[in-house]
C-alpha cells in the first residue's frame, strides 16, 4: 500500500464546549427554579404583625409549622407531637422557627413552646408576615 492510496484520518476529538454550555444552563435553571418553589407543600396563612422584621436564615434552625387543623409539620413533613418532642430533645438546633397558621389554636402553639423550653432550646422565633 502506498501513501497515496492510504486515507489520512484526523484524530478524533470530542468538542465539550456545547456540553459545558448546556450543563451550565441547566444548573442556572435549577438554581432559579429551586428558589421559586414554595417552602412547604401545605398552605399557611401567617398572621401579620407591625413589629415583624426580616431575619437571616440559619442553616442550623429547625422549622416547625402548625396548620389550621392543628397538625404539626417538621421541615415540611407531617409529624406527630410525640415525634416532634423527641426531635426537639435530641436536636442540636439552637434556633426553632415556628410557623403557625392564623387559624391554629393557641394550645397547639403553646405545646410547641413548652416542648422547646423543656428541650433546653433558648431561641424560638415566631414567623409572621409583614403588614
Amino acid at each position: 500500500m502506498t501513501a497515496s492510496t492510504r486515507q489520512r484520518r484526523s484524530p478524533v476529538r470530542i468538542e465539550l464546549t456545547a456540553l459545558v454550555d448546556v450543563v451550565l444552563l441547566l444548573l442556572i435553571f435549577f438554581m432559579v427554579s429551586a428558589r421559586l418553589m414554595p417552602e412547604f407543600a401545605f398552605e399557611l396563612e401567617l398572621p401579620s404583625a407591625r413589629a415583624a422584621s426580616e431575619v437571616e436564615l440559619h442553616t442550623n434552625e429547625l422549622r416547625i409549622a402548625v396548620d389550621a387543623e392543628d397538625s404539626y409539620f417538621l421541615s415540611g413533613e407531617a409529624v406527630t407531637f410525640a415525634y416532634l418532642e423527641a426531635r426537639l430533645s435530641d436536636a442540636d438546633h439552637p434556633i426553632v422557627v415556628l410557623d403557625a397558621d392564623t387559624g391554629a389554636s393557641h394550645g397547639a402553639v403553646v405545646r410547641i413552646l413548652d416542648a422547646a423550653e423543656a428541650a433546653g432550646i433558648d431561641a424560638v422565633r415566631i414567623a409572621a408576615k409583614l403588614p
